[in-house]
This record gives structure tokens, sequence and C-alpha cells, in this order.
């Protein structure tokens, strides 16, 4: 069930990255790290973002206007069509790179499951190693959706609605919204605690129980 959920949200993934590239071509130069508007335009995976660059990677020639447009001579606009002050910082490109990673290493630890469980016959896995990968895609999947989201909001900047207004024009100068803005997450930090505490005073109740029994 996970390994066809997570096809299927590479597939939405890949039609997400389309719209963008027609509707937001600024956002999805900056996460592909496509400085100058080019055809054969490379896959970039990796890389350090600079203030105007990306140095290093690994670039997989004509992929990017493949997985655009359907043809490798496709057309990809990059950065330099924007004014300097308008464009998106690099370091989007970071979270998108996270975002494939993520989806590229789930989908394949549940791949090498699904193999192992072939291989050994109906027989248990006790691969220790295995099913820690498991859990942790879990942690993985949570942390993708987050990286969307900077991907999302960084993606716009330097703008709140692109062209028209300027997130320091949009931003509240309340002090009052500060102050309630951190009490939110300290709410949640003792929520979590009281969640751990309920958790394992069950643990103990039900051993408890157990023992009696």
């Amino acid at each position: 069930v996970s390994l066809i959920f997570g096809a299927a949200v590479g597939l939405s993934g890949d039609s997400s990255a389309k719209f963008i590239a027609v509707h937001e071509p600024y956002k999805f130069a900056a996460a592909e790290g496509i400085i100058h508007t080019q055809s054969h335009a490379p896959e970039l995976i990796g890389g350090i973002a600079k203030s105007n660059s990306i140095s290093g990677g690994i670039k997989i020639p004509g992929l990017l206007s493949f997985l655009t447009t359907g043809h490798t001579n496709g057309t990809v606009i990059g950065l330099d069509t924007y004014r300097v002050n308008a464009r998106p910082s690099l370091v989007v490109h970071y979270f998108f790179d996270a975002m494939v990673f993520i989806g590229m290493f789930t989908i394949g630890w549940l791949v090498l499951y699904l193999l192992i469980s072939w291989l050994k016959k109906g027989k248990p896995i006790r691969s220790r190693t295995l099913f820690i990968g498991l859990i942790f895609c879990g942690f993985l999947g949570l942390a993708g959706i987050e990286f969307g989201w900077l991907l999302t909001e960084f993606g716009r900047q330097p703008y709140v609605i692109h062209g028209i207004m300027l997130v320091s024009q949009a931003s509240t100068r309340s002090h009052r919204a500060v102050t309630e803005g951190q009490i939110f997450p300290i709410f949640y930090v003792i929520l979590f605690a009281f969640t751990i505490y309920v958790l394992k005073k069950n643990i103990k109740l039900t051993k408890d129980f157990d023992h009696d029994n």
C-alpha cells in the first residue's frame, strides 16, 4: 500500500512540477537551479547554492527539458528572465533536492523490503536495519511535506503575490501577532510532552494488567 501511494505521490509531484514550470517559471527555475533560459536543459542534482549560481552538482543533459516539455530540446525559462531583485533565492534548490531524495529513498527502501520478502519466500524477515529504515521512512514523509512548504513559500519571494505585493508590504507590524506566534509552538511542545507522558502511563498500566492476569 505504501509503495502504491509512494508512486502516486511521484506522479502527482511530476504533474505539479509541469504546472509550476508554466504558471510559476521563476519558482521552477530557482528550484531546478536554472540560471539562463536554455534548450536541452540539464537536470541538476545537488550542488552548492550561491547568490546567482549553483556550483558543483551532477548534471544530466536534456533531462529537465524532457521532463518539462516532453522533448530533450524543449526550452526552460531561467532566472535571467527576471530582474535580480525579483528573483527567489536559490536556496530553494536544496528543498527541492531534499524532496526528490526523500521520495526516491522511500520508494527504494519499500522495493528493497518487498524484494527481500520475496526472496525469503514467506519466511520471517529479521533484519533490524530494514525495519528501522521502514520506521525512518515515516519521519521522512513528514519532512518531505515540510520541505514542500518551504519550497512554496521561499519560491515566491520577495513577493506574497508575484509581481503585485511584496512580503514587506504584506507583513504585519503588530506586536500582538508576534507574541501569539510564540505561544503556539510553546503550546505544542507542552502538548507533545503530555502525549508522551500519557502513552507511557497507558503502556505501564497495560503491562501491569497483563502481569496480574
